[in-house]
């Protein structure tokens, strides 16, 4: 018979082989250490994902690979996991999470101090404490709503107890309400509430997650909901918040907490919005009554930056054309400069950065000694074209003439840098335009 373990980890992925990727390098350490059993549910169109959970890279004692229907809502998806897997018999608590957030050990430390005794229906990772609730407790249901709620939204950012939230669900009744276009894609929290209306003696922890508590790579993108940000929380989040049972009250607030808290209608998004065309005349026209309704704070930009034309602020974000023209410039000779100090050169790295250097090393006629691999690099067919290739964390630097171009932007490399990716490799061996330009060819040397 099978002994009940804590925790399980679940993470619905689609197409994204290389964020899930970082997602798992970086937790595998404390996978490991507190016996955390990790689901990749994967939905994607090719068999790139498969392979990130084959990476031996990741280490990871207890990780299992599900492939599920990509025809599917994601958050139907979420419903069909804890459905069919029936996790409350495996396992104490389950963690639902987005396969581009990224916890660090101090978080994991705290879910694993705040389950040991299987007090909480549920645990809230919030690392945008607005309120500065701190780390507290809650038994009445309808503080912990107007609190938490508009923070639970996101995927990864709340754990369950199997045994009380996911025992005795009423799928049917569920999908009938909440997997409807207009509430679909908040279907996690009307589970969530639904159950929570069930039980008896509730209570719940609000853990107050510091800034560097949780990273989100920059490998992602917009969020798939981005064209459509408008719809979804002026018209979808409303909708579902009005449908959480009659016991939950202030609903107007927690609509407006979170559109306000979240950023998604600060002014930064509001200029982005308005650069991609997201905002627009059409919208200004059909949402005005409900920002007045659901993000009033945010109202005056709305309207302002929906006549201001896009061609503008498009500029503005890029810059001077002609101030880009010497960067790229000063990159082209930063990275000559390297190749003539080093004889022995490989390339490290494999993302859209890597062709802006492709390009310099072959119009140059530039030699390149062989490839390393990254815990990233997915398609091994990428590597056809290099004699050697060698994995990052069994490469060694022999001589002070081995030279290291980084075809990684600085996300990428941040993200490799703090989890220890480049600890026995020397700054002075490696090249990349931000690490170079501050400093100079001489003192980067140097250093």
């Amino acid at each position: 018979m099978r002994i009940k373990k804590k925790l399980a980890i679940c993470i619905p992925t689609y197409n994204r082989p290389g964020i899930l990727s970082l997602k798992l390098w970086r937790e595998a350490e404390y996978y490991n250490k507190f016996d955390i059993d990790v689901y990749v549910f994967d939905s994607s169109t090719d068999n790139l994902t498969q392979s990130v959970t084959e990476n031996p890279y990741s280490k990871i004692n207890n990780l299992y690979y599900v492939r599920i229907d990509s025809d599917i809502h994601s958050n139907l998806k979420a419903y069909m996991v804890f459905q069919k897997y029936r996790f409350e018999g495996d396992y104490s608590y389950v963690w639902l999470c987005s396969d581009s957030v990224t916890w660090n050990g101090s978080v994991f430390e705290e879910v694993e101090k705040s389950i040991s005794n299987d007090r909480y229906d549920f645990l809230i990772l919030n690392y945008k404490d607005i309120d500065i609730l701190g780390n507290r407790e809650y038994n009445n249901k309808d503080t912990f709503f107007q609190d938490c709620c508009w923070f639970m939204t996101l995927f990864g950012g709340t754990i369950v107890k199997s045994g009380t939230v996911l025992s005795d669900v009423p799928w049917e009744y569920l999908k009938k309400k909440y997997c409807v276009k207009n509430k679909i894609n908040f279907s996690h929290l009307g589970l969530y509430f639904e159950r929570l209306k069930s039980l008896s003696g509730f209570r719940a922890k609000h853990l107050s997650v510091p800034p560097e508590g949780v990273f989100f790579n920059g490998l992602g993108g917009h969020s798939g909901w981005y064209n459509d940000a408008f719809q979804l929380w002026l018209d979808y989040w409303p909708s579902a918040v009005y449908a959480f049972p009659d016991c939950y009250t202030q609903k107007d607030d927690v609509i407006r907490k979170h559109n306000k808290y979240s950023g998604v209608f600060d002014k930064r998004s509001l200029i982005g919005y308005r650069i991609n065309n997201v905002l627009n005349s059409s919208i200004r026209d059909k949402y005005r009554n409900e920002m007045v309704k659901y993000a009033d704070f945010a109202y005056r930009d709305f309207i302002c930056y929906s006549y201001y034309p896009s061609i503008l602020l498009r500029l503005k974000k890029k810059g001077n054309v002609f101030r880009n023209y010497i960067h790229g410039q000063n990159i082209k000779r930063w990275l000559l400069e390297f190749c003539r100090a080093h004889s022995d050169l490989y390339l490290c790295g494999n993302c859209d950065y890597t062709k802006i250097i492709h390009r310099i090393i072959k119009s140059n006629n530039i030699k390149i000694m062989g490839y390393i691999k990254t815990p990233f690099d997915m398609a091994d067919d990428q590597y056809d074209t290099y004699e050697t290739v060698y994995y990052l964390k069994d490469f060694n630097i022999k001589n002070d003439n081995c030279g290291i171009i980084l075809g990684m932007d600085f996300p990428y490399y941040s993200f490799m840098k703090n989890g220890g990716a480049f600890e026995h490799i020397e700054i002075k061996h490696l090249f990349s335009e931000f690490l170079y330009h501050r400093k100079g060819f001489k003192s980067y040397r140097e250093n």
